[in-house]
């Protein structure tokens, strides 16, 4: 089996009156859900056949839909919110905010060695919006422009700025990898050496989530770090060949009415400060 990766844009909704099983009933039958599946905490996460389309739906109501082309999202709200069948239930849905493939852009950059060229305390201060809009635009366009870029960059200025992080790391498990596996025992192994090699980096991983299928495995780890400090830095691990890192995201996108410091204490945060 080949681990999914998520699109690259994000919006994010709000709802109103949320109805968590039977959402995830209707979806659970819904001949548009390719996968389905409902983590220990609670987060609701599915792939939809057509458009290709993965979405999150946490236990408040909380909705994020990961997309590649904007039609897709929309034909998306369509199957979750259509008068055919409205698979979630709720009484209202409103949109949040939009992650555009931009901010993927700002996140792969920081990993980049030339981040420091992006990082710089008074980069914000010092943009020239005019810089990046066309002399010829209407005033109009120049304002909504101006005011695009100013949102943008404070996104970027959040983003590096954040210490609370989710890493997803999967691999499909095969024979190739440990001859004669029994599939139980070999992701256990596994699960066991990658987290133990993470757990001698400074970052203090901690393993949150572990998905098996039968085929493949995935481990997701929440820690503690700060891009503008310097590029994550992971250590050397066994078959590092065969595992994918799947996700890297801040850990209130992946857990939206979830408290870092409830869940994992503050020792963490207070090294940073």
């Amino acid at each position: 089996m080949k681990l999914r990766k998520k699109p690259p844009n994000n919006s994010t909704y709000d709802t109103t009156n949320f109805n968590y099983k039977a959402t995830y009933d209707n979806l659970r039958r819904s001949k548009w859900v390719r996968s389905l599946l409902e983590s220990q905490k609670g987060l609701i996460t599915c792939w939809l056949r057509q458009p290709d389309v993965f979405v999150i739906i946490s236990p408040k109501g909380k909705v994020i839909i990961y997309w590649n082309e904007l039609d897709d999202r929309n034909k998306a709200i369509n199957i979750l919110l259509g008068s055919y069948q409205k698979l979630l239930v709720c009484e209202s849905f409103s949109i949040q905010q939009d992650m555009p493939r931009t901010l993927k852009s700002v996140k792969d950059g920081i990993l980049d060695d030339l981040a420091d060229h992006f990082t710089e305390p008074e980069l914000l201060q010092r943009l020239e919006y005019e810089r990046y809009i066309a002399p010829t635009a209407s005033p109009k366009t120049f304002a909504a422009m101006t005011q695009g870029l100013r949102k943008y960059f404070k996104v970027f200025e959040e983003l590096e700025s954040t210490t609370e992080w989710i890493v997803t790391f999967g691999m499909t498990v095969t024979e190739e990898i440990l001859p004669n596996l029994n599939y139980v025992e070999t992701c256990d192994r596994l699960t066991n050496e990658l987290t133990s090699a993470l757990e001698e980096s400074p970052y203090e991983f901690r393993i949150s989530e572990a998905d098996r299928d039968g085929e493949g495995l995935s481990l997701r780890y929440a820690f503690v770090w700060r891009p503008a400090d310097s590029p994550l830095e992971l250590p050397q691990f066994p078959y590092a060949e065969y595992w994918e890192r799947l996700e890297l995201a801040p850990f209130k996108e992946i857990y939206p009415d979830s408290d870092f410091e409830d869940i994992y204490g503050d020792d963490d945060l207070d090294s940073l400060s």
